[in-house]
């Protein structure tokens, strides 16, 4: 009969912690945090709010990691790529039903965004620990890349089915092919954050 109690193995790996870090005066909840910070938002020069926006959703408070205000993006940082996205969806979600009440634009099958989800003035994207993201819609179809705009050279992610247009200046079709990155290298500099 196969036993249900845990492998000693298994015990280290669901019992992993994040550990509280501090990078350039910011505290993190993780060193995947910090690690973001550094090699994505500061490496691209791309400004970025820490647990600064805050939401209600089904009765429970939720802050996204990172809200990317010039180019309207939130970012949820996981450890794996299998990782629970139930409140990121969520949040997805409740943007979306708040930006059809208030936009006049007319869309099929009532609020069923289908094909115009790229008009929507937001993103939620999950970062992993190895460096993977993904669109926390994305069920499995098309990629989503990390691109710059050629006009006002800011970098931004980018469903590679959708319009091609800069999250930041609305620009059309000035930044596809320019740089396509698939992959963050989380792990380039080894630093030693502090911890809390």
């Amino acid at each position: 009969m196969p036993s249900l109690a845990l492998t000693k193995k298994e015990k280290m790996t669901t019992q992993l912690k994040s550990f509280p870090c501090k990078y350039k005066d910011i505290k993190y909840r993780s060193k995947t945090e910090a690690r973001v910070a550094e090699e994505v938002f500061d490496r691209y020069q791309i400004n970025f709010l820490y647990e600064t926006e805050t939401y209600i959703l089904d009765g429970e408070l939720y802050s996204p990691d990172f809200y990317l205000p010039e180019i309207k993006t939130f970012i949820e940082v996981k450890g794996a790529a299998d990782s629970d996205l139930s409140k990121p969806k969520k949040l997805l979600k409740a943007l979306q039903d708040e930006w059809l009440n208030k936009t006049d634009v007319n869309y099929p099958d009532g609020k069923d965004l289908g094909q115009w989800g790229w008009l929507q003035p937001f993103m939620v994207v999950s970062i992993f620990s190895d460096g993977t993201f993904k669109s926390v819609d994305e069920e499995g179809g098309s990629d989503l890349i990390f691109t710059r705009c050629l006009k006002c050279a800011a970098f931004f992610f980018m469903n590679t089915s959708a319009v091609y247009c800069c999250r930041k200046c609305d620009e059309w079709g000035k930044h596809y092919g320019v740089v396509d990155i698939r992959y963050f290298n989380l792990f380039k500099n080894q630093r030693q954050y502090k911890h809390k």
